[in-house]
């Protein structure tokens, strides 16, 4: 995917995503993301999935991944639209 998108927080099921072109599309969890940069053992390049979503202080968005918390920047929603 060449195009980046912006993540937005809304529930922990669920993540709004919004395309460059403004098209706005609705992510439930469990979805799947790519590992960008190692996070809490998870190598890059890993593919995993997304249990939960959470607001956190100090990341903004954090995941649930295998019972864990991580910051939402070390990994990448793979999805065009």
């Amino acid at each position: 995917m060449s195009e980046r998108l912006r993540l937005k927080y809304v529930t922990g099921g669920c993540l709004l995503l919004i395309n460059p072109k403004g098209k706005l599309r609705v992510l439930y969890t469990p979805f799947r993301v790519l590992c960008i940069k190692e996070s809490f053992g998870i190598p890059t390049n890993a593919w995993v999935y997304v249990e939960a979503i959470f607001h956190h202080p100090e990341f903004k968005i954090s995941y649930l991944i295998h019972g864990n918390i991580h910051p939402y920047h070390c990994f990448r929603v793979c999805i065009a639209f």
